[in-house]
């Protein structure tokens, strides 16, 4: 267990961008890791890929993984992307939703970006989905101070079709008012 949260830890600290230190010690390096650590090599740090710089790379061994961390040049966006041996892909969009309040309004935009949007104008298509995609996982969730919309797939047709409802849905939401009226309420007992 101390292991997966080392590393856990550690993958989240790549991505906020702080230094990382570990204290368990490394195994000898088998064929598989050989394979995984060449990975490093595919991007490198300060190198620019279609718009996207690299700015860290990091081979975390307790997962037999290597993580690039990206910033786009033009909007800051940051790019976390994880290269493993495995056949389940996972993607997820991931949003910085601090709240002023305590109304809810990160949840409540969280349920109602899912009630469909530009390109997929239909009731709730991430609902209609659960039962005709071929996901590993499919959900949304929201945390304290994030908002995150992860999905992943062993079927590659499967996996570019979600990624597509999902990108559309966060970017392009229709976010009508019925929906709010549907997902913006709750009870409150005294």
């Amino acid at each position: 267990m101390l292991r997966q949260t080392t590393s856990t830890r550690r993958l989240l600290q790549l991505a906020l961008g702080r230094r990382t230190h570990s204290t368990i010690s490394q195994p000898k390096i088998s064929p598989a890791v050989l394979n995984s650590t060449r990975a490093l090599d595919r991007y490198r740090p300060g190198e620019r890929y279609n718009g996207f710089v690299c700015t860290r790379t990091e081979y975390i061994a307790d997962f037999n993984m290597t993580a690039f961390l990206f910033r786009h040049e033009g909007t800051g966006l940051e790019y976390l992307h994880i290269d493993r041996n495995d056949s389940n892909n996972v993607f997820s969009v991931n949003f910085r939703t601090t709240p002023f309040d305590s109304t809810g309004l990160p949840h409540i935009l969280e349920h109602s970006v899912l009630c469909g949007s530009e390109r997929f104008p239909v009731r709730d298509p991430f609902f209609k989905m659960l039962n005709r995609s071929l996901a590993t996982f499919m959900n949304a969730m929201t945390g304290p101070d994030y908002t995150l919309y992860p999905f992943s797939s062993t079927n590659e047709i499967d996996y570019r079709n979600l990624q597509s409802i999902y990108l559309d849905a966060v970017f392009r939401p229709n976010l009508k008012y019925l929906d709010f009226l549907q997902e913006g309420w709750r009870l409150e007992h005294s």
